[in-house]
């Protein structure tokens, strides 16, 4: 079972606010979201440290100004200067990515080791993950460990996520599944909606000392959803969806997909757009489904990007764009998804909607028929075949008609008119990269 990093999460608290202590000089309990832009800065004028960092988050974001993180940058090292343990954790974290500052590890660590000598749990666990991927400072798995053992025996639910963590990959102790789980489970019985959902994802597998039950996997996953975790809604969406530890109830299923989907969990986003799609759960709505996956595709998810670029491509629930559709196609094969890069390949190959380039047509074109696509190994073998090109390869043709024969009858009949051309050498080099290469993808 894998586990989720808390790096990630870690290195977001530097920027949007952590809680703290109840050391006076930190911001916790104190609410500035509500005051304006004007008396922040008269506030943060008259030196309250307080003030100081709402400014800097509103420059950094620019909520109600100009973003600036440069004048973020300079908030920050006031208020930090003045002993605020949340201005000092961010500080650390604009200096260990060079946000509104030349980047500067080893000062960021010095700032969030501070924070971190004074109590401040979130500045201890980014402590610990800068000692295990030795960021700021040498590398000491130990210290690593040791950091967020101190916030777990505090009783501190992040810190016993981060010892799960670390007992899952065996940094700074050896591993252990059982001890994971067992730091996972008193996490979640302590309300922490994520160690609920990956205590749940270990029950869907078994493993760390547990059986698998995806009975009671479906029961954590309600619980880390009605605590509102994004993932814990996926999941227990999924289960309801399919039927998997308890009935199959699509009203459900819908309901946490959509909220999971408004929390920005990007393959419910993609997810809840097939279910408008087919009207599963809901009123069937083209428009909606396509918002739906724009919403995914912008952040990343390549088969989303394919549905937004055979929409424009088609001119189905949205106007006919070649412009976007190529836009989208474009995405999706540079994130890696084979029938986009087989697309774009031919793109490429024919001109159409950009310029003809027979190098980035096959290159592309390769990349889809390297993984698998039998129809991209038989376009390939085609690019090979003939001239029309100015690539013709009887040896590469006969290769790639070979992977795809199994599969692809128009490769299969191919192969057979080729091996009238080919001379006996070209195919013995191509039956043994066929062999070659299903060796190293088997």
């Amino acid at each position: 079972m894998k586990i989720q990093l808390l790096t990630a999460a870690a290195m977001l608290l530097l920027f949007t606010g952590c809680a703290t202590t109840d050391d006076a000089k930190s911001s916790a309990g104190k609410d500035l979201k509500n005051v304006s832009f004007e008396n922040l800065q008269k506030q943060a004028a008259k030196g309250s440290a307080d003030a100081q960092v709402a400014l800097a988050d509103r420059f950094r974001t620019g909520t109600g100004v100009e973003k600036d993180e440069t004048k973020s940058f300079e908030c920050l090292e006031k208020a930090a200067k003045q002993g605020h343990l949340e201005a000092m954790v961010k500080l650390g974290g604009h200096l260990t990515k060079g946000v509104g500052v030349e980047k500067n590890e080893p000062k960021g660590f010095e700032w969030t080791e501070k924070a971190a000598n004074n109590g401040n749990d979130f500045a201890m666990i980014i402590i610990s993950d800068y000692y295990a991927a030795g960021t700021g400072v040498k590398k000491d798995e130990a210290k690593a460990f040791d950091w967020a053992e101190k916030v777990a025996n505090s009783g501190k639910a992040i810190g016993m996520m981060q010892l799960a963590k670390f007992y899952s990959k065996g940094v700074g102790v050896e591993r252990s599944p059982v001890r994971t789980v067992q730091w996972i489970r008193k996490a979640a019985n302590m309300g922490d909606a994520t160690a609920m959902n990956q205590l749940g994802r270990f029950y869907t597998t078994g493993g760390g000392g547990l059986e698998k039950s995806v009975l009671v996997a479906r029961q954590w996953f309600r619980k880390s959803a009605e605590n509102g975790e994004r993932n814990g809604m996926f999941n227990l969406a999924k289960m309801n969806q399919d039927g998997i530890g308890g009935e199959k109830n699509i009203e459900e299923a819908t309901k946490w997909m959509t909220q999971a989907a408004e929390l920005d969990h990007v393959e419910a986003q993609h997810q809840l757009g097939h279910l408008y799609e087919n009207g599963t759960g809901v009123e069937k709505d083209i428009t909606k489904a396509i918002e739906w996956w724009l919403k995914a595709a912008e952040k990343g998810e390549t088969s989303s990007q394919a549905h937004m670029a055979n929409r424009y491509d088609s001119g189905e629930g949205v106007d006919k764009n070649e412009a976007k559709a190529l836009y989208w196609t474009k995405k999706a094969a540079e994130g890696g998804h084979p029938f986009m890069q087989q697309v774009l390949g031919i793109n490429y190959l024919d001109g159409k909607g950009l310029d003809q380039d027979v190098d980035k047509g096959v290159a592309w074109l390769k990349k889809a028929a390297v993984r698998g696509r039998t129809d991209a190994q038989y376009q390939m073998g085609n690019v090979h075949a003939t001239d029309h090109y100015g690539v013709k390869n009887l040896e590469q043709a006969y290769f790639w008609f070979s992977l795809a024969k199994d599969k692809n009858v128009k490769a299969k009949n191919a192969l057979s008119h080729i091996s009238v051309e080919i001379k006996p050498d070209e195919m013995l080099r191509a039956l043994e990269m066929v062999s070659e290469f299903k060796e190293k993808n088997k």
